[in-house]
Order: structure tokens, then C-alpha cells, then sequence
């Protein structure tokens, strides 16, 4: 159950799921090409696919106008200009595989944003595959995801990667001010990347109408020569789920680090997993706010981490007999003005 807007207020006083809406657009941004003018139908019926690939193929920025019911893909789309939207909505039923992600952004460096927009996966059972996305970024650069509501995924809300021949990473994105509800595995996922935002985004995720494994961001380079995350800022997004919020694990020879996680607000039984296979360095954990509705155990594990600084958060879960926040094993921290248990 999510929590009331009177439940859980962070120190700001933002009350939980409040802060992130679409930013949506009643009428085309200027110089943007309305997709309905190559055909696009969004009567929830008819297959748009052809028509917004073609829409997309012709490389100017999109607006997609809110349909009466919405626009049906059966294959991604890929982006290589600025999309926006009225609340428009694009549902994709997806399999597991990549072909069902909703948007493809593969190898650009120009500026590209994507904002306003509603992305449903339309999953609800299965484990077939993990990559039905609702925005897969693949060695990206300059990509800014703003204000959408996407959900229902069979993979992440939003997966940023190196491509699949491995030539880069994604760098320089910015995933804020999005509702991301229902993913099967994670909110946001970072398998390659290089300097990327994640902030004032609200999570959601009730854990007993999906499968168990989920984690709301996940640091998770695959073990190969280009994969990594650093230089990661997670600021002031507010969370309500049962699993982890944030977890850091498995890399190759690059360390995970530079890594800020500050202002974040809500409930999760893991508030930061870091494993020792992430080779984590440098990280920050200031000013968060969180409770374990379920704890099973500690809220923070933290193994094997190069500095490390815990300072000005608050655990608001009873510090019930047996229970504790922290448990950190062979790291190098510095620890003050914490509330915690234990």
C-alpha cells in the first residue's frame, strides 16, 4: 500500500509522490512534427508501429498528441530526435526481449529529450526474458528523460547501457521528475554509463503483484572491458516498495565510484546494498529519509567500499529488538548526525 501524503515527509517537507508529474505539452513544441501525420491512429487497436517508426526514421522532433485511447507498438522505436507529449500514451506488449522496448536510443551524441510521454509494457506475469524496456539507452550521450510516466515493464523503466557491440557507454543523461511503477526488475539500471543523473523521481513498486527480484536503481556493470558506472548522482527521489532501493554490485577492472546519494525519501526493506564485487569508491550517503516496512534485516549493508561517507540520515523504522540500520564490513568510512538503530 502506498504510503498517505500525511504518512512519511522528508526534512524539506515534501510529502512522498508529490514531486514528479508528466511534463506534458497541450500543443507540438515549435518545429516539431505531430506523428499523426504519418498515420498514427491511437485508437488502442490498430498497430501503429509502421507509421511511428516512420515518424521517427524521419529524424525531426516528434509530438505525440494525446489519442483518444493510445497508441499500439509491437516493436521499439528508435529515437534520434526530441519527442514530446500531451500525456500520450504508447502501450507494447512486451516478451522479454529488446525488440519490445518502447524507445531505442543507440549511439547519438546529439542532444536528444523525452518528455511528457506515458510508456506501458503491459506486463503483468511471466519471466521469459528482462529486456522489454520502457526507454533503453545503448552508448547514448546527452539524453535527458523528463517528466513521463512509465510502467508496467518487463525489464527496467529505463536502461542505461553500452551498446550491444560494446564500442562506449552512455554518458551525460538525466533521468528526472518521471513516475516509474511496476518494473519487473528495476527502475533505473546502469550497466554502462558515465555521468548520470537520477533525481526528483517517484518509484513505485507493490512487490506481491510481481516477481521478487527488484531493485528501484540498480548500479550493475556487466563483467567485460567497456561496462561501468561512475559519476552517478541519485538526489531526491522519493520511493515505496518492499525490496531494495538501491543496490551496487558486479563490475569488471572499473570500480563503481563517484557515486552521491543524497535527499532521497520513502520505504524499502534495503535502503543501499553495496557488494563487495562493485569495487565502490568514493560515495556519499547524506540527508536521506527512509523506513523498512518488513525489515529482515539491516537497512544499509555496505562491503569493500574505498571512502565512504554516511552522514545526516534518518532510519524512521521502529528500532524494534534485533533489528539494526547499519552493517558495514571492510570499508574505509567516515560516519555523523545519523539517526539510526542499533
Amino acid at each position: 500500500m502506498r504510503l498517505s501524503r500525511r504518512g512519511f515527509v522528508s526534512a524539506a517537507g515534501a510529502c512522498l509522490w508529490a514531486s514528479a508529474y508528466p511534463a506534458r505539452s497541450a500543443t507540438p513544441p515549435e518545429g516539431a512534427i505531430d506523428v499523426t501525420q504519418f498515420g498514427a491512429v491511437g485508437d488502442g487497436e490498430t498497430d501503429d508501429t509502421a507509421a511511428l517508426q516512420k515518424a521517427h526514421a524521419a529524424g525531426r522532433p516528434l509530438y505525440y498528441p494525446r489519442a483518444k485511447h493510445f497508441y499500439r507498438i509491437t516493436q521499439r522505436l528508435p529515437v534520434t530526435a526530441d519527442v514530446t507529449g500531451d500525456e500520450a500514451e504508447i502501450h507494447c506488449h512486451q516478451d522479454g526481449n529488446i525488440d519490445t522496448a518502447v524507445f531505442f536510443v543507440n549511439l547519438t551524441r546529439n542532444p536528444i529529450a523525452i518528455a511528457g510521454m506515458v510508456l506501458d509494457g503491459e506486463y503483468f506475469g511471466g519471466d521469459a526474458g528482462e529486456h522489454g524496456h520502457g526507454i533503453f539507452l545503448g552508448a547514448a550521450e546527452n539524453v535527458t528523460v523528463r517528466g513521463n510516466t512509465i510502467r508496467n515493464v518487463y525489464g527496467d523503466c529505463v536502461s542505461v547501457s553500452e551498446d550491444k557491440r560494446r564500442t562506449g557507454v552512455c554518458k551525460n543523461i538525466v533521468i528526472e521528475n518521471n513516475r516509474l511503477e511496476r518494473a519487473r526488475r528495476c527502475n533505473v539500471a546502469i550497466t554502462g554509463g558515465d555521468g548520470v543523473r537520477i533525481a526528483g523521481n517517484s518509484i513505485y513498486r507493490p512487490v506481491t503483484a510481481l516477481p521478487t527480484y527488484h531493485t528501484a536503481i540498480d548500479l550493475e556493470p556487466d563483467r567485460n572491458d567497456v561496462s561501468l558506472a561512475r559519476n552517478v548522482v541519485i538526489h531526491d527521489n522519493t520511493f515505496d516498495m518492499e525490496d531494495k532501493f538501491l543496490n551496487l554490485t558486479k563490475c569488471n577492472q572499473t570500480p563503481t565510484e563517484n557515486v552521491s546519494i543524497v535527499g532521497n525519501v520513502g520505504r524499502a526493506n534495503v535502503f543501499l546494498r553495496i557488494n563487495p564485487s562493485a569495487k565502490a569508491g568514493n560515495i556519499v550517503v547524506a540527508k536521506n529519509v527512509f523506513a523498512a516496512p518488513h525489515p529482515a534485516g539491516p537497512a544499509i549493508v555496505i562491503n569493500g567500499v574505498d571512502r565512504l561517507q554516511i552522514s545526516g540520515n534518518t532510519d524512521k523504522t521502529p528500532c524494534m529488538a534485533g533489528y539494526r540500520t547499519l552493517d558495514i564490513q571492510a570499508s574505509r568510512a567516515t560516519m555523523s548526525d545519523n539517526l539510526f538503530c542499533g
